[in-house]
């Protein structure tokens, strides 16, 4: 049983479903060419969220942000950037990961009942980049304000240059 349909990288078995109902993912973007991860996790907003509906996944999400960026921008985006767009433009809370070493132990228990997820962002755009226009045609990724966010982000960096 898939319990995120559009995400198959992310599937629980039916025996691990009990537990994993009583559990709140929290998504950490990683990178193989950054050694540090981010230490901000991302927890799917109680409410509104297209992910708790099931629309949307936070790879999906960010593997848009990550291809948006270079496709209109040449810009690569780090994982702390694409965690910030996630949390301004796709439904995120932020969870600060004090534990974050630990939990790579394969443990993958954070405090509080949540469970820590990496999401793979240099497998996620490698099999993406065969997709690349019907990711970006995708209707429910668009985001209105999300060129002009980009767009600030690239002006930063040249600023900085």
């Amino acid at each position: 049983m898939m319990l995120f349909e559009q995400t198959p990288s992310l599937s629980v078995s039916a025996s691990s479903l009990v537990s994993a109902e009583l559990e709140i993912p929290v998504f950490v973007l990683v990178h193989a060419s950054e050694s540090a991860s981010s230490r901000v996790g991302l927890l799917p907003r109680e409410g509104g969220s297209q992910f708790e509906r099931g629309d949307i996944s936070p790879e999906q999400a960010a593997l848009y942000c990550l291809l948006f960026a270079e496709t209109h921008f040449s810009l690569p985006l780090s994982m702390h950037e694409l965690t910030e767009l996630l949390i301004r433009f796709y439904d995120y809370e932020p969870v600060v990961l004090d534990e974050y070493e630990a939990c790579l132990d394969k443990s993958l228990n954070v405090s509080d009942g949540k469970r820590l997820i990496e999401v793979d962002m240099y497998q996620a755009r490698e099999e993406g980049c065969a997709h690349l226009q019907a990711l970006l045609n995708t209707p429910f990724l668009y985001r209105e304000s999300l060129y002009s966010a980009v767009f600030a982000l690239s002006n930063t960096r040249l600023e900085i240059i």
